[in-house]
């Protein structure tokens, strides 16, 4: 059977995000099956589909990626949070038992995941913004080897972030202006910041 102009619309539109798509068969013998991986440019940020060309239905089996909540995903119907394999995972089920997804609901939380992303690169550099001086605790886990800690270290971290962070303040605001601009340094309060790249590739401001 023919993909539905629904189905042919939403792959499109995720390809036109710039997400990468793969598609696979889920049974060798049986076609009508596939599995849809789509991932960030990052390749951190995952979504996995299951959709049956036999009646144009998606299914959800999994996400996976940073600065995903159950909080946010349980509209969708996304309630079990797993860490058996390192990365955090949010699925339906205990098991990997798909769930039936709109394709307009697919559209939402597809966004939501690769967006987690920078939620993370931006709570780095909120953290660095708070320690000039701290010598990478964590760094991010990139492709090309940037060393990584355990996920609880890095939640406790971002969460400390978070608390201290509610509140745009000035150095933060004199911070992003420069970070816009690519400048090499900016000065607040007296003291000038100087840009750096971090093993993550990251580029921070410290004290000169």
């Amino acid at each position: 059977m023919a993909m539905s102009k629904q189905a042919k619309d939403f792959f499109a539109y995720l390809k036109k995000k710039g997400y990468r798509v793969e598609k696979k068969d889920v049974y060798p013998k049986k076609r009508t099956v596939k599995k849809y991986i789509v991932k960030d440019p990052t390749g951190h940020q995952v979504v996995s589909f299951r959709f049956y060309s036999t009646t144009n239905y998606l299914f959800i089996v999994y996400v996976q990626g940073k600065q995903l909540n159950v909080k946010d995903t349980k509209q969708y119907g996304l309630i079990y949070e797993s860490y058996k394999f390192g990365p955090h995972v949010i699925k339906p089920y205990e098991d990997n038992t798909p769930l039936y997804i709109s394709y307009p609901n697919a559209k939402k939380l597809t966004n939501y995941v690769m967006s987690g992303w920078d939620r993370h690169v931006a709570d780095v550099e909120k953290f660095y913004a708070r320690n000039p001086y701290a010598d990478q605790p964590y760094a991010v886990p990139v492709s090309g080897g940037a060393r990584k800690i355990s996920n609880r270290r890095q939640r406790v971290i971002v969460n400390e972030t978070k608390k201290n962070n509610k509140k745009s303040n000035p150095f933060m605001k004199a911070k992003e202006k420069a970070r816009k601009a690519n400048k090499k340094s900016f000065t607040y309060n007296g003291v000038t910041y100087v840009a750096k790249k971090i093993n993550s590739g990251l580029v921070v401001y410290r004290k000169k």
